[in-house]
C-alpha cells in the first residue's frame, strides 16, 4: 500500500517532468537528465548563478551549490536564471 508521501513524490515526479524545464533539459542534456531531475526533486535545491562564456557566448549557469559543476540550465540574461530559479523553486545562494 502507498503511504501519503509516495503518492505526493510521485505525483511532484510526474508534474516536474511535464515542466517546460525538464522536456528543455532532456533534449539539451540527455545523458544528465536523471541527475537534473534528482536535483530538481529535492525540497530545498541551493543553486547559485554564474556568469560564463564556457560554451563560446556569454550565459549565465544556474549551479547546483553541493555540485558545482552540474547546471540545471544555462540562460543568456541574469534576470531569465533568476525567474527560472523562482518559478522552479530552487534557493539562490551565493557561491
Amino acid at each position: 500500500m502507498f503511504e501519503n508521501k509516495d503518492v505526493d513524490a510521485n505525483t511532484a515526479r510526474v508534474a516536474l517532468e511535464s515542466s517546460d524545464w525538464a522536456r528543455s533539459f532532456r533534449t539539451d542534456a540527455p545523458v544528465s537528465y536523471q541527475e537534473g531531475i534528482e536535483f530538481a526533486m529535492e525540497v530545498d535545491l541551493r543553486v547559485f548563478l554564474k556568469h560564463t562564456e564556457e560554451n563560446g557566448e556569454p550565459q549565465w549557469a544556474i549551479c547546483v551549490e553541493e555540485r558545482p559543476e552540474f547546471w540545471m540550465e544555462a540562460l543568456e540574461t541574469r534576470a531569465e536564471a533568476v525567474a527560472l530559479c523562482k518559478a522552479m523553486g530552487w534557493k539562490l545562494v551565493r557561491p
